[in-house]
């Protein structure tokens, strides 16, 4: 979510409760003040009622004069003292003067006349309908809620542009950054002191990594070439070892160390692919069709493997194009093929299953399920093979998420399943 609709929705939120606190404050103050006035008056009235009564033993007060009822009725002393003798209230009542029933102010008050009698006033006012008052504020607060809300919203979204530009500008700079070519100057002027910060370290971060990238592709060139070339003359100087007349024991030994400096050899490439993959550094691409080198690559396999007499089945269910490095594609495939071939005892059997979106490589398993947390480890192997350097999987990994494919492992009836799942070809 940009974060111009973040700020929307949380001033929407802020003003939809403040609103609402608003309009409860101001329902129960406007209440008030009118209950106020209301009880002032009725107060004012009850007295000139009970000394009109008092003085004259009747009332002759004309309430047509004013918008109020009243009426006297005679109570017993146990009434009078049980009863709060004044207590105000609201109440639906029936106003003559309207020939209605109407919420109204009612004032009860109890006195007593010159004989000890106790008499109780009740007098009532016409009062405020609280549900048309509900009603209008509500009607008011959500006019003035939209009104400010676009307001508002139209002044935000207009400071926020202004004062935003500057970021918006930094992220395109970023956008366009290539980690295999230095980064062009950032050309983005501004007093914000907070931009003019950010500014300063992404541009130094930008300019940082990509000289980290060169250091280290550099690095990787000269361990490639320092160390492969050494082990080759190696190699080299024990085969011309090993073609002079020696004992069976010591030819022996030396096919071993061969053998040992193969191993370092592969071990070597293996780790530098790595670190190149991670790096990012194939970054040539082009249309691959898995179909068709999967095809070759089961066939070399299978001659290179012909000895363990294993048997391959190969179904396609669809055709599988995906846009990656040729390099790695072909890596990616020979790794996941090449796992199934060198993990799996004599006479076993492969089964392979292309369809648009997936790849499925499975061959029969030995030892039972492997550890499905670890399989993609570096150096993690189930049961240790010679020569196998257990970075097999790992490569395959590393490509997969490079190009965001899923790489995942599972066991079903004796095999062992790894399934490569890419993007539909409309969506890579």
């Amino acid at each position: 979510m940009k974060l111009i609709y973040k700020i929307i929705i949380r001033m929407a939120v802020f003003y939809i409760l403040a609103m609402g606190v608003w309009a409860t404050l101001f329902y129960y103050v406007v209440m008030s003040e009118v209950h106020g006035e209301q009880d002032k008056m009725l107060s004012e009235y009850s007295e000139i009622l009970m000394l009109d009564y008092l003085t004259s033993d009747s009332l002759t007060f004309d309430t047509r004069r004013s918008n109020m009822d009243f009426y006297l009725t005679h109570i017993t002393t146990k009434e009078a003292d049980a009863t709060p003798h004044i207590l105000f209230s609201d109440r639906e009542m029936y106003i003559y003067t309207h020939d209605d029933y109407e919420p109204a102010r009612v004032l009860e008050t109890i006195f007593q006349n010159a004989k000890g009698e106790y008499l109780k006033l009740t007098i009532y006012i016409p009062s405020i309908d609280t549900d048309d008052l509900v009603e209008a504020i509500f009607s008011w607060i959500v006019i003035l809620f939209v009104v400010l809300t676009i307001l508002a919203l139209a002044i935000n979204i207009l400071i926020y542009k202004r004062s935003m530009a500057p970021l918006h500008r930094l992220l395109s700079w970023i956008s366009g950054l290539k980690i295999e070519t230095a980064p062009a100057p950032l050309d983005n002027p501004t007093d914000i002191q907070e931009f003019r910060q950010l500014n300063t370290a992404v541009e130094t971060f930008a300019t940082r990594a990509q000289q980290d990238y060169e250091r280290q592709k550099e690095f990787i060139g000269n361990a490639s070439h320092e160390i492969q070339t050494p082990v080759a003359v190696c190699r080299n100087r024990l085969e011309m070892l090993a073609n002079t007349d020696l004992s069976e024991e010591q030819l022996s030994e030396v096919m071993k160390t061969i053998q040992t400096l193969n191993y370092i050899s592969r071990l070597n490439r293996t780790l530098l692919l790595l670190t190149k993959i991670d790096n990012r550094q194939f970054t040539e691409t082009e249309t691959i069709d898995i179909n068709a080198q999967m095809r070759t690559l089961i066939e070399d396999y299978s001659l290179a493997y012909g000895y363990k007499k294993i048997q391959v089945d190969y179904t396609e269910q669809g055709a599988m194009r995906t846009v990656m490095n040729a390099t790695l594609a072909t890596t990616l495939l020979a790794n996941l093929l090449k796992n199934a071939f060198v993990h799996m005892a004599d006479g076993g059997k492969i089964i392979v299953s292309i369809t648009e979106t997936t790849i499925t490589v499975s061959n029969t398993a030995e030892h039972g399920p492997l550890d499905g947390r670890r399989i993609f480890d570096r150096f993690y192997q189930g049961s240790k093979r010679e020569g196998s350097t257990g970075l097999g999987l790992a490569v395959v990994k590393a490509i997969a998420t490079l190009y965001g494919m899923e790489i995942s492992y599972f066991h079903n009836e004796g095999m062992h399943n790894f399934r490569l799942t890419t993007q539909p070809p409309g969506q890579q």
